[in-house]
């Protein structure tokens, strides 16, 4: 959601036909409610899982993890599919997302 109305967008969806999720770069990404919210739960086991991911009609081979219910990719994986930066602030101790510049590792 945050790479919504960007050039980076990207529409995230279940193809039950492949049991899996798929990404569609390029395409406007559906608001589900709650992406952006801050997770009150206290469960931060992150336990390895078997989900497949499409980008583009294209199978990965990407580690998956599943935390709290959900399942998560690392984010410098998809941005690199997707070619966005991903970047260290150590002044501010965060990730930051750059559209504006492609996928460096």
């Amino acid at each position: 959601m945050a790479l919504n109305g960007t050039d980076k967008n990207f529409e995230v969806g279940w193809d039950a036909e492949k049991g899996a999720i798929g990404i569609t770069k390029g395409k406007a990404y559906t608001v589900v409610g709650g992406e952006m919210a801050i997770s009150s739960s206290n469960n931060t086991n992150a336990v390895k899982s078997n989900a497949i991911l499409y980008v583009d009609g294209v199978k990965t081979n990407l580690d998956a993890y599943t935390i709290d219910g959900n399942t998560y990719f690392q984010l410098r994986d998809i941005g690199k599919f997707i070619d966005f930066g991903v970047l260290w602030d150590s002044t501010q101790n965060a990730i930051k997302i750059d559209t504006f510049v492609g996928y460096s590792s």
